[in-house]
């Protein structure tokens, strides 16, 4: 069988949010091929994606050796077939041989539960922000993977993620999700935005699952838990306006370099409002460098106000404050950032 390496590639890429980091059973490190699909399962994702084999399946590989050897291959084009349970590729200049697993029948029973599960239940639309809502809220989630609060809350037509020290609140137009109430981890949503054109939602007994109108089937395994009610944060909070110099995104911009190695969810850049000045710094990992820069404050406020922010999430929400669309407020203990949509609460550091 023919096999073009660019679309194999895009969709080993794609399924790799359900590749275990440990082998808890192996075949959840594994690519596992049907016939149909490619498909990962984790115990918390599972994803279906779309890839004819003209191979006897199913079978799978161990997914990070496979990928390694697929992407080093010197042609577009690669030859495979299975001869006596073993994957031989050829390419231009390129041989080789994978041995395959006939799948875990545990891993396999689960991943047959699953798509079961969406199979018989209803599907139905996504309002269209729905990416863009989970993008904003991934920031607020709790890092203590054992805490409820790093998940996602879905109710009706809002959504929510916070930690003890910040909160998001993203309200949905009118109608476009009432959804009834779920939690799902915050992580693995935000694996969901490698996904471009996610357009329905299933909601099953254990699991919630989004899809693209080419099949794929992006599953995220519920969580259970008492979640705090939100709602009554936001519309409680009163304050006055916190202004930044249109010079912002260039002085946070410039700090940023600090924590340009870190992991996206890691990035964290410091705000200090004093009366005429604002003081921003950021540190490199472990300690090993920080940077400073002052800009003027806008504001009139008396004595210091503190907080942290991440650097990616800031541009892509003050921009908005900045043309007008929506306004920062501090108290005495946060900030609230108001958009249209969206609303970001922060603990000031005391």
């Amino acid at each position: 069988m023919k096999i073009t390496k660019t679309d194999l590639l895009s969709v080993l890429d794609l399924v790799k949010p359900a590749i275990a980091k440990k082998e808890t059973l192996e075949t959840m490190t594994h690519y596992i091929f049907t016939g149909e699909d490619v498909v990962t399962y984790n115990d918390k994702i599972c994803i279906h994606h779309p890839f004819k084999m003209e191979l006897e399946a199913p079978f799978s590989v161990k997914a990070d050796l496979f990928y390694k050897v697929v992407a080093s291959v010197d042609s577009e084009d690669i030859d495979m077939e299975i001869i006596d349970g073993n994957i031989m590729f050829n390419s231009e200049r390129s041989k080789g041989r994978f041995a395959t697993k006939t799948e875990d029948i545990e891993v396999s029973d689960r991943i047959k539960t699953v798509a079961e599960e969406f199979s018989k239940y209803d599907w139905f639309p996504l309002p269209k922000d729905f990416s863009t809502a989970v993008n904003l809220l991934k920031f607020s989630a709790d890092k203590d993977k054992t805490n409820v609060l790093s998940c996602m809350k879905f109710e009706g037509d809002s959504a929510y993620c916070g930690s003890e020290s910040r909160m998001g609140w993203y309200e949905f137009e009118k109608g476009t999700l009432a959804t009834k109430e779920f939690l799902v981890d915050a992580e693995s949503m935000a694996e969901l935005s490698n996904f471009r054109n996610i357009k329905e939602m299933c909601i099953t007994e254990k699991w919630i699952h989004f899809a693209e109108p080419s099949e794929v089937i992006y599953s995220i395994r519920k969580r259970m838990g008492e979640y705090l009610n939100a709602d009554k944060v936001f519309t409680d909070f009163t304050g006055e306006e916190l202004k930044f110099p249109q010079t912002i995104k260039e002085d946070v911009s410039f700090v940023s370099i600090m924590v340009d190695d870190m992991a996206s969810s890691d990035k964290c850049i410091n705000f200090q409002f004093e009366p005429d000045n604002i003081i921003l710094t950021a540190a490199a990992s472990e300690g090993l460098a920080d940077i400073v820069r002052t800009c003027e404050n806008p504001t009139e406020i008396k004595g210091k106000l503190s907080f942290d922010i991440n650097p990616i999430f800031f541009n892509e929400v003050i921009g908005n404050t900045l043309g007008g669309e929506g306004q920062v407020l501090y108290s005495k203990k946060a900030i609230l950032i108001k958009l249209e949509r969206l609303q970001h609460l922060i603990a000031l550091i005391r």
